[in-house]
């Protein structure tokens, strides 16, 4: 039996996406902080500790230095300077890749079409974020976690009970780990509204209860790192810091004259149409609502829509689909796998 008679249509469709964007994701480094994060990675493998000054300021040589991401900093001169900087690439590529692997676990349900259309359209969308660079950590891990949180809502897995763990790792390697307590506080409101308004179900009172116990562990785990507790406020004082604000381009909103945005205002756009179409649970619309307002406020987060409203995005539309075409009794058929073959490559 040849290849093409051996795959299905599914397989084809959403395993050629799944290439394309691979290909996508494995970029060369054009963040300029990129050779900067490598050269703290070095000095911490020449010197065998954490600074605890700014290496590179000559006008506040005193200032205290909170390295958020060491951990990433010298995992990144490890892998530089024992394969070289392809490899590198290569690897943040398939880091990025995974939490798109992630995405697609949360739709594989929903018809093929839309799964295939929906990720391309979320790979170009955050295409101005996709690089070797850190932030891709946490975006693997937003992915994850919402993966988790997904399966755990709906009934299926229990897996979230492994998030402190995950907390604790997070918090060496980036500092966007304060995200992971947003996407969680996305799922504690919305299981306390929907315990409020239904008293009668006792799935609510009990994700509430376990969501609450996970969060106050992984609060503690973030504690897990050289730092301790003078990690917890360090991303309010980024956040909080004007001067970083201000003058760093990618903590700007986006700009949505520079074309390499279109795409992420289209994706918005067809959030806003999928919900005009079905209406989406408390969960789906709160999730997506906050990584908007997170990804209005700073063109960097648009990573963070990426992850939690492509999943959002799908299965809206695919459920539906679902209901359109059952109410007209519609069916498809595929052309034939060979040709399938061809018109997906």
């Amino acid at each position: 039996m040849r290849l093409t008679e051996r795959l299905s249509a599914r397989t084809l469709l959403i395993g050629g996406v799944l290439t394309i964007v691979l290909v996508l994701l494995i970029g060369v480094e054009q963040d300029p902080d990129f050779w900067w994060h490598l050269r703290v990675g070095r000095w911490m493998a020449e010197h065998g500790r954490l600074p605890s000054q700014d290496l590179f300021t000559f006008t506040v040589p005193t200032h205290v230095w909170t390295d958020h991401e060491y951990l990433t900093e010298m995992l990144m001169w490890l892998a530089y300077s024992t394969l070289g900087l392809t490899a590198l690439c290569i690897a943040f590529g398939l880091l990025t890749w995974a939490g798109f692997w992630l995405i697609y676990l949360q739709v594989r349900r929903q018809p093929f079409v839309f799964i295939g259309v929906g990720l391309a359209i979320a790979a170009v969308a955050g295409s101005p974020i996709w690089g070797p660079r850190a932030q891709m950590i946490t975006f693997a891990l937003s992915c994850l976690e919402l993966y988790w949180l997904q399966g755990y809502l709906s009934g299926r897995s229990r897996a979230i009970n492994f998030f402190p763990l995950v907390m604790a790792v997070w918090a060496n390697l980036h500092g966007g780990w304060v995200v992971g307590f947003v996407w969680l506080g996305v799922a504690l409101a919305s299981e306390v509204m929907s315990w409020v308004a239904n008293r009668d179900n006792p799935a609510h009172r009990m994700h509430v209860r376990r969501l609450a116990i996970i969060a106050v562990v992984s609060a503690m785990a973030v504690a897990a790192t050289p730092h301790f507790l003078s990690l917890y406020p360090y991303p309010f004082q980024t956040q909080g810091s004007e001067a970083q604000q201000r003058l760093i381009v990618e903590w700007a909103s986006p700009n949505f004259h520079d074309l390499f945005l279109r795409p992420f205002e289209a994706m918005v756009f067809l959030v806003i149409a999928a919900f005009a179409l079905r209406r989406p649970t408390l969960y789906q619309f709160l999730l997506t609502s906050i990584a908007l307002f997170l990804a209005l406020q700073s063109v960097r987060n648009v990573a963070l829509f990426v992850a939690a409203a492509t999943p959002v995005m799908i299965n809206t539309y695919g459920e539906w689909w679902r209901d359109f075409a059952a109410a007209r009794k519609w069916t498809y058929h595929l052309p034939p796998r060979r040709l399938f073959a061809v018109i997906t490559a």
